[in-house]
């Protein structure tokens, strides 16, 4: 064998310029399955550690009472892993405090859930140490080490010994708070309410569960329905442990699906343009391959010689395009850490985390594996109809590929190189369709690129409602209290051009309103029946809105009406927009009248009928109507109607109902200011007035500071993505014009000898090159109409028309320019390859 290596050896030297656009192809490749695979092991190895970072590893928290038979159950259970309990002291008031203190009581496993919220200290590990939220520390100035004496309903003192500070957000007005204590899990189980199970395997879960909870007398139905899932889903989801029946959607579900689809896209893609390279080797090999056959090598000698040549020709671009991809690697993670930590900049410190580059042995193998087996599948072609040579038929300098076709075509002198080059492409008809569909294929996912950056950004223009498209700065507030008028009344002295503060709760329409006798008798009739296709239930939501009453009284002054006229506390003026089309972008939505002017009381409940229990309703008094869906200068939900009153009346209906809640007790206080009043300001006025544990400060850059970073980081992705395809692209277009060289090259020769000169051979490229450009083109139109539709399917709003009209079509159309000034400059070379002299052997 060594002959053979020497062969190779040689031949390897001889053609090591055009072999350069293999190895450059295959460097191109690899590059893409190692970013590709690498990038995806990070996210996913990142999503996992996150999971177990802020939820902890259990699998499944189920809340039972239990005794000794349905520990012995639990125990008992050969699927199970281990336990942990979670039980009740009581209620004890501070001794020297106002706070009360809920005690709950843990063994050792359970604690081992609470190292995610452990900011300082340990966790408890004897009877009478406790972990305490942070803040609560703060206020009543103890740090770890020190104890925190209580009172129980006995009058019996307790002196706990603080271990551990945890990271537990608690509001300023708040005094019931929850701590932690140890207990052994002995003297615990028995008299647990809460159950915290590892299964021996997260598997099993989802089959595991509905049966345990039979077991101990649970309905699992009923619990499912009620919300009371118990399962761990963020950190089973970053395992790819996902429940059959998708009641909850996890990101995980796509990751297997978008890993195979990925692999597939790009190794097809590579595997179109690597095989359309070897198509070179058909005609510029199968005569040397010949004469080795015919003084006496065989078949399988030279399959294993074209394996062997193909290993050594690949190793290189292999290797280097695993490190380069690995440098990409990191690159594009500092990136995307760049956004991704700037997005997140609005939420506590402790959410804020880093994305960390993962590299493991078994993507590295991967990514190897892959890359040889596209080799070996690109190769298979050429290999087979090289392992079937005849010895005699190979040598022939002439020859035609298919002995099949015998038909002749006409050479007219009127269109000389129009004939022939027509003759040209039917003869190569497979090559051709192989060379340009390798850039075409580029052309397509640069097309999809395009498409989904157009559809983000018609999303974005048209479908993002900017909350603070008026107003300018934005204040949260977590309290059963309204925000204190005074304060209002300081802000808006100092800032104000206009504001608003309000609360806002979700109700129903209820059905005993008769709907036939209070909707609009045109939207009965043609938009209810889709409005209750759209929201799956039959109820009309209304969202209740009470208005600081200041603000409030500015409101009504437009309907002529005066605050007092809202006295009694269920009147209300009712904005009486529903969307026409629910399936258009917001900024383009048309609205109608839902509820017929002329009704006077409307039935609320704060249920809809889905659910089996419902709460009393109450009546709303309507006084008046609008149709403006900007009264509020807010933007507010599009699938219901709008009732607005006083606050003071808001939070009356509230409390009449007990719906007890800290979504409940949020007010928002918008202010339009002057361009000179600063975030800052703002703060430090309100902080004079309510505590900054009850707060939350948004302008209009730091409110959609999550959106905007995560837009800049996809957009970060997509750019870098692109500019790697293109360059894909570029050199397919290359290796086509080489592949397409070196089919011409002995019939360029065969016509010169027959007195055809230069000038007629420039055309007669020419005129090649534009038949392949139009083939480009016209697969490239169609490749473009799918990216079109593929945009509206991740952006459902747009019509795929609208989407290829917002695309930057002149990105496209530079490109697909470029493409073609490769092929015909690339292809005119030939000129210089074909000179007699250098040709002696074909002549």
């Amino acid at each position: 064998m060594k002959l053979y290596d020497i062969y190779i050896k040689n031949s390897l030297n001889r053609e090591n310029k055009r072999l350069k656009t293999l190895q450059i192809t295959i460097f191109l490749a690899v590059i893409a399955f190692s970013l590709f695979i690498l990038l995806f092991g990070t996210i996913v190895r990142n999503d996992q550690e996150m999971a177990e970072k802020i939820t902890g590893d259990f699998h499944i928290r189920i809340p039972v009472s239990l005794d000794s038979e349905k520990v012995n159950i639990l125990e008992s259970n050969v699927n199970i892993k281990k336990l942990g309990y979670l039980g009740k002291k009581g209620i004890e008031k501070g001794s020297d405090n106002n706070f009360s203190f809920h005690i709950f009581l843990g063994d050792k496993n359970y604690f081992d859930t609470m190292k995610v919220v452990l900011s300082e200290g340990e966790l408890p590990r004897k009877e009478n140490e406790v972990l305490i939220p942070k803040l609560t520390a703060k206020d009543l100035n103890l740090q770890v080490g020190e104890y925190l004496n209580t009172i129980d309903k006995d009058n019996v003192k307790h002196d706990y010994k603080i271990t551990g500070l945890m990271n537990y957000y608690t509001r300023s007005w708040e005094e019931e708070i929850p701590i932690y204590s140890y207990m052994d899990s002995d003297a615990l189980k028995t008299n647990a309410y809460r159950v915290v199970i590892w299964y021996k395997n997260i598997k099993d879960t989802y089959k595991l569960t509905p049966k345990l909870y039979d077991i101990l007398g649970i309905d699992y139905e009923k619990a499912i329905n009620e919300g009371d899932f118990g399962y761990n889903f963020l950190y089973l989801s970053s395992h790819f442990v996902n429940p059959d029946d998708m009641r909850i959607y996890t990101s995980s579900e796509r990751y297997p699906k978008i890993f195979v689809m990925g692999l597939i896209l790009i190794g097809g893609f590579f595997i179109i343009i690597i095989k359309n390279i070897f198509l070179v080797w058909e005609k510029s090999h199968i005569r040397e391959y010949g004469l080795l056959l015919s003084v006496g090598a065989r078949k399988i000698d030279i399959v294993k010689m074209i394996i062997k040549r193909l290993i050594k020709i690949a190793i290189k671009p292999i290797l280097l395009g695993v490190i380069a991809g690995t440098m990409l690697d990191f690159f594009i993670i500092r990136i995307l850490n760049k956004y991704y930590l700037l997005s997140q900049m609005n939420m506590s410190s402790e959410n804020i985390k880093n994305l960390r580059v993962i590299i493991s042995p078994l993507s590295i193998l991967i990514i190897l594996v892959v890359s040889t087996l596209i080799l070996l599948v690109a190769s298979l072609s050429p290999v087979f109809k090289l392992s079937k040579l005849n010895p005699i038929d190979s040598m022939k300098l002439y020859r035609s590929d298919d002995k099949h076709s015998r038909k002749s075509y006409k050479l007219r002198r009127s269109n000389f190189i129009g004939d022939l080059s027509k003759i040209n492409a039917k003869k190569d008809r497979k090559k051709t369709l192989i060379t340009t569909l390798s850039v075409s294929i580029s052309l397509l996912l640069l097309s999809v690129l395009l498409a989904l950056s157009s559809a983000l950004d018609l999303e974005l223009k048209h479908n993002r409602p900017n909350e603070l498209s008026y107003y300018n700065h934005k204040i949260n507030y977590f309290s059963p209290q309204a925000i204190p008028k005074d304060l209002i009344s300081e802000l808006t002295n100092n800032f104000e051009e206009e504001y608003i503060s309000y609360r806002k709760y979700g109700f129903y329409i209820e059905l005993s309103n008769d709907y036939e006798k209070i909707l609009d008798q045109e939207y009965l009739r043609e938009l209810y029946p889709k409005y209750v296709e759209d929201n799956k239930y039959e109820e009309i939501g209304i969202n209740l809105i009470g208005i600081e009453g200041n603000k409030f009284g500015d409101i009504v002054e437009n309907f002529n009406l005066k605050l007092e006229d809202f006295s009694d506390g269920n009147k209300c003026i009712i904005v009486n927009t529903i969307p026409i089309d629910f399936t258009k972008p917001y900024s383009r939505l048309e609205y109608t009248d839902a509820i017929d002017e002329n009704v006077e009381t409307i039935r609320v409940n704060a249920n809809p009928s889905s659910f089996k229990e419902k709460l009393e309703g109450f009546d709303l008094e309507v006084l008046d109507y609008t149709m403006d869906p900007n009264i509020l200068k807010i933007p507010q939900s599009r699938t219901s109607l709008i009732a607005i009153m006083p606050m003071d009346n808001f939070i009356s209906i509230l409390n009449s109902l007990d719906m007890a809640g800290d979504v409940l007790y949020l007010e928002n206080l918008y202010l339009k200011t002057s361009e000179y009043a600063s975030l800052e300001e703002i703060k430090n006025k309100t902080k004079e007035y309510l505590n900054i544990r009850d707060l939350e400060f948004f302008n209009r850059e730091n409110l959609y500071a999550f959106e905007s970073n995560s837009n800049k980081m996809l957009y970060s992705l997509i750019l870098i993505v692109t500019i790697f395809i293109a360059i894909v692209g570029i050199s397919s277009s290359y290796s086509a014009t080489n592949s397409m060289r070196e089919s011409r090259k002995q019939e360029f020769v065969l016509l010169q000898m027959v007195g055809m000169d230069k000038s007629i051979l420039k055309k007669l490229i020419i005129r090649e090159v534009n038949y392949n450009m139009l083939f480009i083109v016209i697969i490239s139109i169609f490749f473009l109409l799918i990216s079109a539709y593929i945009g509206t399917t991740a952006y459902d709003f747009f019509k795929t028309f609208e989407v290829l009209l917002n695309m930057k079509i002149y990105l496209w159309l530079l490109y697909l320019l470029l493409i073609y000034i490769i092929l015909r400059k690339n292809y005119l070379k030939n000129l210089k390859d074909v000179e007699l002299t250098m040709n002696s052997r074909i002549m």
